[in-house]
């Protein structure tokens, strides 16, 4: 009797056990991106495999996921254009103008826009057409946005201004887009969200 309350309550250890949370797999990331907007499995394959390429210690995998989220909705013909600008020689930038943001599907310049393209699924920055075209291959959107969130990151020291740069220039250092940041963090919990697994039926 002793020997089979023991068995048996070994058993019941083991399916305990093995009913645990475990980090999410790539496949399971891919699933979640095509659940947040990601039109093939191609696509959001390619952006998960780019994302976890690419990921450091201060921006993993499941934060540069939920930036992608935000800025695209996985969606690589995602384009911010500015339109009616004049170039200032002085200050080497843009100023002026209307900044439109959306899908451009076309591969030609969107009439009347300039530099300072957003483009690809991470919206990440390209001086030309050429380049905002370019931006379209998730992987070089990817490594761009990766390379410029380090650059905040220099600047701000926390991962939290580094994300306020990023989405909103030098008006983030100063205390801009903490909404835009608070979004990026909470659409990261999708792809960081733990997966159960059930122990096996006996």
């Amino acid at each position: 009797m002793r020997t089979t309350l023991l068995i048996a309550l070994a058993l019941l250890f083991a399916r305990t056990a093995q009913a645990q949370s475990t980090a999410p797999t790539h496949a399971d990331l891919i699933a979640r991106a095509q659940a947040q907007g990601a039109k093939t499995y191609a696509l959001a394959d390619a952006v998960v495999t780019a994302a976890e390429t690419y990921a450091t210690a201060d921006f993993p995998v499941d934060l540069l996921l939920g930036l992608v989220d935000v800025e695209s909705d996985f969606d690589p013909t995602s384009t911010s254009r500015l339109t009616g600008a004049t170039w200032d020689p002085t200050a080497h930038r843009w100023v002026g103008g209307t900044r439109t943001a959306g899908i451009w599907r076309s591969t030609k310049r969107p009439p009347g826009s300039v530099g300072n393209y957003c483009c690809g699924v991470a919206q990440a920055t390209g001086s030309t057409w050429k380049q905002c075209l370019a931006l379209r291959d998730p992987d070089l959107a990817m490594q761009t946005a990766v390379a410029s969130l380090g650059a905040w990151l220099k600047r701000g020291k926390t991962v939290q201004r580094a994300l306020q740069g990023y989405g909103c220039g030098n008006a983030g250092m100063k205390g801009s887009c903490k909404a835009y940041a608070k979004k990026v963090f909470g659409r990261s919990r999708v792809f960081a969200q733990p997966v159960t697994v059930k122990p096996p039926s006996v």
